[in-house]
C-alpha cells in the first residue's frame, strides 16, 4: 500500500518552508472541517496527519526518506510489486555490504601481498 502524499494533501511543494506549510494547513483545514463540510472527517483528518509529519522536521525527514525510498531505486522509477531488475526493485542492503565488503578485502590483500 502507497503511503499518502502529504505534501499534494496540503497543496504544497516539497520546498516549502513552515510558514508555508501552516499557512496551507489553514487553508485546507477551512475547506474540510467537519462543521463547515458535511462528510470530510477523513480529509480533515488526512489534512491534520499531513501538517503533524510536515511540520515536526524529524518527521518531515523521516517521511521524505521514506518516500524516496518507496518510489526511487538509484534514479528509476519503481512501481512497488514489480521487478525493475535490482531484486525486486531494492538493491539488498546485505548485498550491497556484502560487495563492499569484498571490495575492501580484496584491497586489503591487494596490499599485503606487496609488504
Amino acid at each position: 500500500m502507497a503511503s499518502p502524499d502529504y505534501y499534494q494533501i496540503l497543496g504544497i511543494s516539497k520546498a516549502a518552508e513552515h510558514f508555508d506549510i501552516k499557512a496551507a494547513y489553514r487553508r485546507r483545514v477551512l475547506k474540510v472541517h467537519p462543521d463547515v463540510a458535511k462528510g470530510e472527517k477523513e480529509r480533515f483528518l488526512a489534512v491534520q496527519q499531513a501538517f503533524e509529519v510536515l511540520s515536526d522536521p524529524g518527521k518531515r525527514k523521516a517521511y521524505d526518506l521514506a518516500i524516496h525510498a518507496e518510489t526511487r531505486v538509484f534514479g528509476e522509477k519503481r512501481v512497488p510489486g514489480k521487478s525493475n531488475g535490482l531484486n525486486s526493485g531494492v538493491l539488498n542492503s546485505t548485498v550491497l555490504n556484502r560487495i563492499v565488503i569484498s571490495a575492501l578485502a580484496f584491497i586489503l590483500f591487494s596490499i599485503a601481498l606487496k609488504l
